[in-house]
């Protein structure tokens, strides 16, 4: 029996799983967008609790992450949240980038909010895709930013670029521009 006659089409069952995936936070970690590609880390919506994912410093009433990468949590009207934990640099940044563009290139999205209090290093690549993404759209930095990342932003003078938010409420509380 083909695959598209046993038991109802593959096709169909495929689909409908997707349809219920699509619904869930966008989990994409450094392994993830290592082993699949990061197209494919992007259209798979998991469901962050089987991986073991926990309440992120900063924003509460969201899972957050216990292991390095990137969460994009659903959009909250015009918001979208992606939260960071670990380090990112050139050979990790791939599923931020990613992140960050597909909120850039979605219509309805107004304000991006990043969640950096769990990020323990960034290097120039990172501070260029957040300057890029500024640049884009309504970018707000979230939590207290660790030292590593505060002295980064210090020194190059983005501090004053970035609007830099201690909490949630706070970060929807900035204008669009």
């Amino acid at each position: 029996m083909s695959p598209t006659t046993a038991g109802g089409t593959r096709r169909s069952r495929m689909m409908g799983r997707i349809g219920e995936l699509e619904k869930r936070p966008l989990c994409l970690t450094q392994a993830a967008t290592a082993r699949a590609g990061i197209r494919a880390a992007i259209a798979l919506r998991a469901d962050c609790s089987d991986s073991g994912l926990t309440v992120a410093t900063g924003v509460k009433g969201y899972m957050g992450m216990d292991s390095d990468g990137v969460l994009v949590l659903p959009d909250q009207g015009d918001t979208r949240i992606i939260v960071c934990r670990g380090d990112f640099d050139m050979d990790t940044l791939a599923p931020f980038t990613a992140a960050t563009q597909e909120a850039v290139a979605d219509e309805g999205v107004r304000r991006i909010i990043i969640d950096v209090a769990q990020v323990t290093f960034t290097d120039s690549s990172m501070l260029n895709a957040l300057l890029t993404t500024h640049r884009r759209g309504c970018l707000i930095l979230l939590g207290r930013l660790q030292d590593q990342l505060a002295r980064l932003l210090e020194l190059t003078g983005a501090d004053t670029v970035f609007t830099i938010t201690g909490s949630l409420e706070a970060a929807r509380a900035q204008p669009l521009r």
